[in-house]
């Protein structure tokens, strides 16, 4: 017999999945509130393509109004802007982080002097 844990974020998810399975499923936070700074940071790998200040961009779609204020806190800091949404791609005038590993991920988040 196999061991395994299952947890969501929502009611509603454990309860699908007790219907499912019959086991109990376990609520939690989001994962990522889980583990403490030293764990994510032992994760952490460097990427490589980052300058030492930056505006870090993570987005799911296309939005100007989010992709303005972006730029403009990146020109306003003057620091580098890093995107990492293949929706941006070749669209703004930044640095594009394509192909990150979810070490590199966080590290990107971790270092950014500011995230979006």
């Amino acid at each position: 017999m196999a061991l395994y844990c299952i947890s969501v974020r929502e009611k509603q998810g454990a309860d699908i999945l007790h219907d499912l399975l019959g086991n109990t499923v376990e609520v939690v936070l989001d994962p990522t509130l889980l583990m403490g700074i030293n764990e994510w940071k032992e994760i952490a790998k460097p990427y490589t393509n980052k300058k030492k200040k930056y505006v870090f961009a993570y987005t799911l779609a296309v939005s100007d109004t989010i992709m303005k204020f972006t730029k403009g806190l990146s020109k306003e800091k003057g620091i580098d802007l890093i995107l990492i949404s293949d929706n941006m791609w070749k669209r703004h005038d930044a640095i594009y982080a394509k192909a990150v590993s979810p070490e590199e991920f966080i590290d990107l988040f971790y270092n950014a002097s500011y995230v979006v």
